[in-house]
């Protein structure tokens, strides 16, 4: 699907085309009830949560990316892991909802603009995300949404949620 989008098609048309090439039937049916749906107005990350085949947090995520624009999800491998290229930034969530950037604790409102000047020389600046598995998503949701304003290229980890 991520390659569909970005080589210009539409979601519709890119669901479509990675219902094709899914090989899992229950994947794709599910894939294909989604694509069904998107003109009903619900939102596509409660879609995705409805498959019922991504963590929440990670549906949720893909929302707000299509929403904005700006965030490019994927939900890699472990192998896929070693294989990518570094962050050069790093933002944790602690269980108390403290965000840390780069080891210093920073409230959520300044992350926007401490991304900015990066992402204005480099459309491609990595950002390292880790959010607690113990968190809800009031309380994530205002960080995703300011790294996602600032215009950075994100990867999400934390523990799969039960």
């Amino acid at each position: 699907m991520s390659l569909g989008l970005s080589s210009g098609l539409g979601l519709d048309e890119s669901m479509d085309m990675a219902a094709k090439v899914m090989e899992n039937g229950i994947v794709r049916e599910r894939i294909n009830s989604v694509r069904d749906e998107l003109t009903s107005g619900i939102g596509f990350g409660a879609l995705l949560e409805k498959m019922e085949i991504f963590p929440a947090m990670f549906s949720r995520m893909a929302g707000i990316g299509m929403k904005t624009g700006n965030l490019e999800l994927e939900k890699p491998a472990a192998q896929d892991l070693e294989q990518q290229e570094a962050a050069k930034a790093s933002i944790m969530m602690d269980v108390d909802a403290n965000v840390w950037y780069e080891g210093q604790q920073v409230a959520v409102s300044e992350i926007e603009s401490l991304l900015k000047p990066f992402t204005e020389k480099d459309r491609e600046y990595l950002v390292h995300v880790s959010i607690h598995k113990d968190l809800l998503r009031k309380d994530y949701q205002p960080l995703i949404e300011a790294v996602s304003a600032a215009g950075v290229k994100l990867i999400l980890t934390g523990e799969k949620e039960d």
